[in-house]
C-alpha cells in the first residue's frame, strides 16, 4: 500500500447520479437483510476514483487497467442491524480496487484504509518481490495492516507479482526508466533505488546478483542504472 491523497470534495454530479437515487431506493426498502441487493449506482464513480487513485489499486498500490468501486465499510455491514444505510451511497466510503482484491475483501471490515497510509509504512523486498511492514508504521495501525496483508495476500499475491515481474523486466532491458516504474509501481521504484544506493557488502547475495544483472542488461541497452 502507498499513500493516497483524500479528495477534498465529492465529484460534480455525485449527488444527482448516486446519492439521491440511492437514498430513494433506501427509503423504499423496508427490510434490512443480506438478501437485498442495493442498486449499484456507485459505479458512476469509477472514473472519478480512478483519477483520485492515479489509476492504481488502493490496496495493491500498482497500476491497473480496470478497477472497481469498493465500499470501505461493506454494503453488507451497512445493511445489517445497526448499520448506516447512507454509507452505501456515500462518496467518502468508496475506494478504488482491482477486482481480485475486491473479491477477497468481500464483507470484511477493519482493514487498513488507503487514505490513512503514510509513506514508508510498507516496503518491497528484492529480488523476492515480497511486501512487508516496516517499523515506521504506528503501533495503533499495525494490527489493521497485518489483517489487510493477510486477508488480501498482499505479501505475495500472484497477479501483483506477475505485474511487478513484467515492470522489473522492462526496467532491466531498458524499456523503462525509473520514473516510468514509479508511475506503475511506486514500491518497486523505491526498492530499486534502495538496491542501488546500498553498499554492496550490506546486500544479500540474491540482491547483489540482481543488481549486477540489471547493470549488465541496462548497459547492453546503452543505459545506466538506476
Amino acid at each position: 500500500m502507498i499513500p493516497v491523497r483524500r479528495p477534498e470534495r465529492e465529484p460534480d454530479g455525485f449527488n444527482e447520479h448516486v446519492r439521491q437515487v440511492g437514498m430513494a431506493w433506501i427509503e423504499k426498502t423496508t427490510a434490512r437483510t443480506y438478501h437485498r441487493t442495493p442498486p449499484p449506482y456507485w459505479r458512476w464513480c469509477e472514473p472519478h476514483l480512478r483519477r483520485t487513485f492515479l489509476e492504481r489499486c488502493g490496496w495493491a498500490g500498482v497500476f491497473i487497467t480496470s478497477g472497481q468501486v469498493e465500499h470501505f465499510v461493506s454494503a453488507r455491514r451497512c445493511l445489517a442491524a445497526g448499520g448506516d444505510l447512507a454509507l452505501i451511497y456515500d462518496w467518502e466510503n468508496y475506494r478504488y480496487v482491482m477486482p481480485e482484491l475486491n473479491s477477497s475483501k468481500q464483507a470484511v471490515d477493519g482493514m487498513l484504509d488507503p487514505y490513512d497510509v503514510q509513506a514508508g509504512w510498507f516496503r518491497l523486498v528484492l529480488p523476492s518481490l515480497r511486501v512487508e511492514l516496516t517499523d515506521v508504521i504506528p503501533d495503533l495501525e499495525r494490527e489493521r495492516a497485518i489483517k489487510t496483508l493477510d486477508r488480501l495476500n498482499l505479501e505475495k499475491h500472484p497477479k501483483i507479482v506477475r505485474l511487478r515481474e513484467t515492470w522489473l523486466g522492462c526496467y532491466r532491458n531498458g524499456e523503462f526508466q525509473i520514473r516510468t516504474v514509479r508511475r506503475f509501481d511506486p514500491l518497486l521504484a523505491d526498492a530499486l533505488e534502495r538496491l542501488f544506493a546500498a553498499p554492496v557488502e550490506q546486500l544479500t547475495e540474491p540482491a547483489r546478483g540482481l543488481r549486477e544483472r540489471i547493470v549488465v542488461e541496462r548497459r547492453r541497452a546503452g543505459l545506466s542504472a538506476p
